[in-house]
């Protein structure tokens, strides 16, 4: 694609924010245990995914960047493993504190492994190898898994006064999702028609690079400020109406 490669991550969340609702809807109709409904619908998901990647993998066209990471089917158990961390944070409080700096530290470690993996040493050089058998299969898992382990001391950072950081923090946490869909035809933009010989010395990369970046977080500022907030207000204001109809309902009907 080249316009908008994003929207291949699009696909993958909005199906299975359809799909494994759904899936709970439909086991709760057969069981009232909800825990139970729940894992084995997570499990179903999970496993799905990881078993469709594994049987995939050894044909010469499921490369890493343009078809394991990219087919839906293959992606919900990264969307899972996010949706499991929720239930135990709720499901086990004490334990999930209990165990913030543990998992932090196993985090980092399995995220820095990860990223080692994506380098190989060939012929005295340092090669970028991102397309192997374990970057087809299993990495998916264990990338997810390792930021999932730096949720829990996440959710107990608290903020004793606003500061410049913590505002930048918060700030781009916000921005965040505008972020991640702009900086890559940003970065392009600016490389490919403002600053074509970027590469010729550092100072050229440099300003590329503090170019894009700024660029990127006042563009994602503005598309939070006037479009996604604006929307998320709109779903605060209808769901509590919406609610407030269906229970209405429920009462008249019965």
């Amino acid at each position: 694609m080249s316009i908008f490669g994003e929207s291949w991550s699009l696909a993958i969340e909005e199906w299975f924010y359809l799909l494994f609702p759904a899936a709970l809807w439909l086991g709760l109709k057969l069981s009232k245990r909800f825990d139970a409904v729940f894992l084995s619908s997570a499990l179903v998901f999970f496993l799905f995914s990881t078993v469709v990647r594994v049987l995939s993998a050894p044909h010469a066209w499921a490369t890493w960047t343009e078809w394991q990471r990219r087919i839906v089917i293959y992606r919900f158990d990264a969307l899972m493993i996010g949706v499991f961390a929720a239930w135990l944070s709720l499901r086990f409080k004490n334990r999930w504190r209990a165990s913030a700096s543990i998992c932090a530290v196993a985090g980092i470690l399995l995220v820095l492994g990860l990223y080692a993996t994506l380098w190989k040493i060939s012929d005295h050089q340092f090669l970028f190898s991102d397309d192997t058998y374990f970057a087809r299969t299993f990495r998916f898992t264990f990338v997810s898994l390792g930021f999932a382990l730096l949720l829990p001391i996440a959710s107990t950072w608290k903020l004793a006064r606003e500061t410049v950081l913590s505002t930048m923090i918060r700030r781009i946490a916000l921005w965040s999702y505008a972020l991640y869909l702009t900086h890559w035809p940003i970065a392009q933009l600016i490389s490919d028609y403002f600053l074509k010989d970027w590469k010729a010395s550092a100072l050229g990369a440099f300003t590329a690079f503090a170019l894009q970046l700024t660029a990127s977080i006042a563009i994602s500022g503005l598309l939070y400020r006037f479009f996604e907030s604006r929307c998320t207000h709109l779903r605060d204001r209808v769901a509590p109406v919406i609610a407030d109809f269906i229970g209405r309902e429920r009462v008249r009907t019965n």
